[in-house]
């Protein structure tokens, strides 16, 4: 019974991770195109403007959204790099039994 309940627990708090997971990736992308939309048009010097923003929390946005950017572009070029290493020189010797058999009447 307890093995059952462990399990259970452990399977929604896996769902509510996923939850939290794709409500901040959602929120990271929509918070990006608006601080990226916005560079033109926002007002840091005068506070009585309609798109004033202050300078020093657009600008930390700015900065911290590009490296988050910055630094997802950089992950995805490097497991790139590392898959197709992987793939050129991974001993396939050991799968060439099944391919034989699967492709053999084809070739």
């Amino acid at each position: 019974m307890s093995d059952k309940f462990q399990i259970s627990s452990l399977y929604t708090c896996t769902i509510e991770t996923d939850k939290a997971y794709t409500t901040n990736t959602i929120c990271y992308f929509t918070g990006s195109v608006w601080v990226y939309s916005v560079v033109a048009k926002v007002e840091t010097a005068s506070n009585i403007s309609r798109n004033f923003c202050d300078p020093m929390l657009y600008w930390y946005s700015v900065i911290l959204v590009s490296l988050v950017l910055f630094g997802l572009v950089i992950k995805c070029i490097f497991l790139l790099v590392i898959s197709m290493v992987y793939c050129k020189y991974e001993n396939r010797t050991c799968y060439s039994h099944i391919i034989n058999e699967s492709l053999g009447e084809f070739v």
